[in-house]
This record gives structure tokens, C-alpha cells and sequence, in this order.
């Protein structure tokens, strides 16, 4: 049983607990409570009992405990009240949203946020949503304090509901589409912001939106600045260009060999390469398994597995062989998916030495076996 420390505690700490504390009751009553025929004595009920009648599993139960909530001025009734705002038996619902209304002004808002946020991603209506979330939202320090939550999907909602309010400027949307840490948060706003055609955002959304953004602004803007971003890191970013380039008649190709051969190495000119080259190129693709860094290594045996996907060519179990022992284990996880049914019975030695436990290639090893 519930305690009216634990109250308290609930009252101080996070809101969204007042989720957990009403399921719970909400099981337990549905297990272990009595008769939800029999009346109960209102009047003389404690802070405990009141919030686990407010929270039963039966609403003969809770339509009367929300009517006495209304009137209590303990921490909980107004968490509750709004808990009973998205209640699935609308007696119950429309006496907690005629409660919160009446109360919620001079409401510690900032501390309600949180449940708030919660309550408006269920799909009862959008009630929460309009008059609780969005007149929250409003105020540019509680906007402020939503946006920059440490909880992932409060942030996703909040910036739903402020793009869908028109609560954001054209400014903090690019700072938002830029800055946050989340792609899926960038993702959405950089799209809005292409979508109203505002040129001023274009550029900047190229060089610091997500790779879907980016993409997109790379295609708004056209071949010419395509040409300059044949080497971006993004592989999504680059294969617009790639697309972009080709459709004007030009060769992508041509710049990644041209780029490899002057000593301009990385791992999206490599990568580049092995997306847009030919049988030709496979010897400046493979020359790449000598450079230092793995990232570059793993681009380059990607490149092999494009340019010889013809199961025919005895190259690619040649020069997977090699890689087999590299001290990457990217690369190593590359060569094996290179070699993928290409080995023969000629093979079992090095198979089984690799398989080895004490050898740091023996998962390789054993994937091959399994895939041989």
C-alpha cells in the first residue's frame, strides 16, 4: 500500500512517475480490489486512498474519486486530475478536464511538462495536445525548457506540436535543423525549411543538415554544386551528386580516379570509385588495401564487392584471401562478405587455421566455413 511519503515523493519528483503510480494501482486494483459495487465512504477517505480510488480499474470507482479530487489541494490531486484527462470512460475524462482548466493557471506548469508531454502521445483526442501542451508551449521559457529536455521522445513531441503551432522562427528552425543531436528532430525541421522555399537556408541546410536534408538541398541547388560534393562522406549525399552529375551528361567516375591518382585518398573517393566505376578500375581500388587507416581499407574492399559481383571472377577470392588477416576487424568483416561462397575445398587449410580460437580472425574463420 501506498504511503503518503511516497505521495510526497511522487509529488516532488518527475511527473511522468504519476504514469507508473496510476498502472500500478490500476493492476493491483483489478486483481486484488474489492467489489467496486460497494460504496465507499468519500467523505472520510485519506490522501492514499483517495489517489488509488482516482486511479482503479474500475471507473464506478474513479468518476467519484476525480469528482472528490477536485476539490483537494494536496501535491497529487492536480497530477492526477490530468492523468483522468485522457481517462478511456469520458464521464470520468470531461470532470478532470473541467478541473484542470479551473486550476491549471496558477499550476506549477514547468513541473507538469513532462506528464503533459507524455499524456498528449495517447491517442484518446487531441485534447491534451490543444489545451494543456500547445498554451504551455506559448510561453518562450517553458518552450525553451521542452526543447532542450533530455528525454528523446519529450523532445520529438514538443517539436511536433511547436512546428504544427507555428511556435518556432524561421531562425531557431535552421538552428534546430543544424545543431540538434537528434537526425530524426533535424530531419523533420530541415524539410519544413526547404518546404517554404526561403533560399537564405538552402546553403547552410547543405553543409550542416541531415544526410536527407542535405541531399535534398544539394538537388535544389543543382549540377554545379553537385560537382563540388562528389567527395562527401555521406554516401546518401554523394549518391545524389553522382545521380545529379550523370544526368548532365558528365562522369563521376572519372573524378574519383582522377582524385586517387593525385594522391587525394580518402575514404569517399574510394568509396566513390567502387560505386561508379568499372572493371578497369579494380587495380586503383585494390592499390587502397595498402593505405593506413582502416576506414579507407573497408571503402576500398566495398568497391571490390560492386565491381566484381560476377561470382565468376577469380579475382574476388583472390584478393579477399589477403584481408583475411587484417588487424581491422572491419575489414576483415568486409573480406568475408567478399568471399562469400567463393572459396573451394582448395581453401580448407586456411579456413580451419582461421577458425582457430586463439586467432583474433576466428569469427571470420567460422563464418566462412558455415557459408562454405
Amino acid at each position: 500500500m501506498t504511503t503518503e511519503e511516497e505521495l510526497d515523493a511522487l509529488a516532488a519528483g518527475d511527473s511522468r512517475e504519476w504514469l507508473a503510480f496510476d498502472e500500478s494501482e490500476r493492476r493491483w486494483s483489478w486483481y486484488y480490489g474489492e467489489d467496486h459495487r460497494r460504496a465507499l465512504p468519500w467523505r472520510q477517505l485519506s490522501r492514499v486512498q483517495l489517489a488509488e480510488a482516482v486511479c482503479h480499474a474500475v471507473g464506478y470507482i474513479r468518476e467519484p474519486g476525480v469528482r472528490r479530487l477536485r476539490s483537494s489541494r494536496d501535491p497529487e490531486a492536480l497530477p492526477l486530475l490530468v492523468v483522468r484527462c485522457v481517462d478511456w470512460v469520458p464521464q470520468v475524462r470531461e470532470i478532470a478536464r473541467a478541473a484542470v482548466l479551473a486550476r491549471f493557471a496558477q499550476a506549477d506548469r514547468a513541473g507538469l511538462l513532462p506528464l503533459v508531454v507524455a499524456l498528449s502521445r495517447r491517442a484518446v483526442d487531441g485534447w491534451v495536445d490543444e489545451h494543456l501542451l500547445q498554451p504551455m508551449l506559448r510561453s518562450p521559457e517553458l518552450l525553451d525548457l521542452a526543447l532542450a529536455s533530455p528525454d528523446l521522445r519529450t523532445r520529438r513531441t514538443v517539436h511536433e506540436s511547436a512546428l504544427h503551432a507555428g511556435l518556432l522562427s524561421d531562425e531557431q528552425l535552421a538552428s534546430i535543423a543544424m545543431h540538434d543531436h537528434d537526425d530524426v528532430i533535424r530531419t523533420r525541421v530541415g524539410h519544413l525549411l526547404l518546404d517554404r522555399g526561403d533560399p537564405r537556408f538552402v546553403l547552410p541546410l547543405l553543409d550542416g543538415g541531415a544526410p536527407k536534408v542535405r541531399a535534398r538541398a544539394l538537388q535544389l541547388l543543382g549540377v554545379e554544386t553537385a560537382r563540388e560534393r562528389l567527395a562527401e562522406s555521406s554516401s546518401l549525399v554523394r549518391s545524389m551528386a553522382q545521380a545529379l552529375v550523370l544526368r548532365s551528361g558528365g562522369d563521376p567516375a572519372a573524378y574519383y580516379r582522377e582524385a586517387l591518382r593525385s594522391g587525394a585518398v580518402t575514404r569517399a573517393t574510394v568509396a566513390g570509385l567502387g560505386e561508379t566505376g568499372t572493371l578497369d578500375d579494380v587495380d586503383l581500388v585494390r592499390a587502397q588495401f595498402a593505405d593506413d587507416r582502416p576506414r579507407v581499407r573497408v571503402a576500398a574492399v566495398r568497391g571490390l564487392r560492386r565491381l566484381l559481383a560476377n561470382p565468376s571472377d577469380p579475382r574476388a577470392a583472390e584478393y579477399g584471401r589477403e584481408l583475411l588477416t587484417d588487424p581491422s576487424p572491419g575489414v576483415v568483416r568486409e573480406a568475408v562478405a567478399l568471399l562469400d561462397r567463393r572459396l573451394g575445398p582448395a581453401d580448407r587449410s586456411l579456413l580451419l587455421d582461421l577458425a582457430a580460437p586463439a586467432r583474433c580472425t576466428s569469427a571470420a574463420g567460422r563464418s566462412l566455413c558455415c557459408a562454405g
